[in-house]
């Protein structure tokens, strides 16, 4: 992880008034809603390199597993000023956990739910900060800076990203999983050169799952094309009267582990075809937490 010189929602420099905090990524009025998680999370980082030459993803050797004695309803960043935490934060977390958990409630007895407009709205922009504050808990490349985090703090949506809603029939407990993905068209792919960066996260609870796509560069990277029968669009909301959920067809458990790679293939396929392309590196970096069971290696 980085060391950060600002908060990363309203960008004032740290020192004086503006004093680091205790940011629960998923929040801590869910809590009480995941009885039995174990005190426990098991961390993995994998990744897959696009070799412009074969055309083929190369997957370099994954780390982990790591056990880590504290369970995902606890993990935190400090990059959030305690001002944002406490204030515009806070109230988007109340608003949101609501609507979130009765998707949750509509996902397992497969029951018919209605979103408006606002609410959609509401959950693709409570979606957006949980999935820049993830990025902040894991190394590595960073999103966009200040122009993201005060567009969430003045209460809009992130330009060109997308937000969706599935349901599994299986119980995935809790699940986080990051992808990074980086597209770079240079002749000669170095490390570092990335031209734009995007973002990909996947919270599963229990049978919902939640995907928010943020691109650094809107219109330059395409999101992933998702079939409509498993997934919802909450942003940008499409009907006319909000949000129907959950889809027709129920998302089968490793459906959101290979997005991360379609999503690479499509944009260095579409860096390729642009007159200016002389070559293409896409680099996805996934990190993915689920519940475990304390161990020997906990730390």
């Amino acid at each position: 992880m980085t060391a950060s010189v600002m908060c990363i929602f309203c960008v004032r420099p740290w020192g004086g008034e503006v004093k680091h905090s205790e940011q629960h990524v998923l929040g801590q009025r869910l809590k009480k809603h995941a009885e039995g998680l174990p005190n426990a999370r098991i961390s993995t980082l994998a990744s897959l390199v696009f070799d412009p030459q074969t055309h083929e993803f190369v997957a370099p050797a994954a780390t982990g597993p790591l056990t880590r004695g504290s369970s995902l309803l606890n993990m935190r960043t400090r990059d959030v000023c305690e001002e944002c935490n406490k204030c515009w934060m806070k109230r988007l977390e109340e608003e949101a956990t609501p609507l979130f958990l009765a998707l949750a409630d509509a996902a397992k007895n497969n029951a018919q739910l209605t979103l408006s407009r606002a609410e959609a709205r509401t959950l693709a922009r409570r979606a957006q900060v949980l999935a820049r504050t993830h990025e902040l808990t894991t190394p590595g490349p960073r999103v966009g800076e200040g122009p993201m985090g005060t567009r969430l703090r003045d209460g809009l949506v992130l330009l060109g990203s997308m937000v969706w809603l599935a349901r599994t029939q299986e119980d995935l407990g809790i699940q986080v999983r990051q992808s990074h993905i980086d597209i770079s068209p240079t002749p000669i792919v170095m490390p570092g050169d990335a031209e734009n960066l995007s973002l990909l996260l996947a919270i599963s609870w229990f049978h919902l799952t939640v995907l928010t796509y943020i691109p650094e560069a809107p219109g330059r990277t395409q999101g992933p094309a998702l079939p409509f029968d498993r997934w919802t669009a909450l942003q940008p909301c499409g009907g006319a009267s909000g949000v129907e959920y959950p889809p027709m067809v129920p998302l089968h458990p490793s459906a959101a582990v290979v997005l991360a790679a379609q999503t690479a293939r499509k944009n260095a396929q579409k860096a390729q075809n642009a007159p200016s392309a002389h070559g293409t590196r896409s680099t996805t970096r996934s990190t993915a937490h689920r519940p475990g069971q304390p161990s020997s290696n906990a730390q």
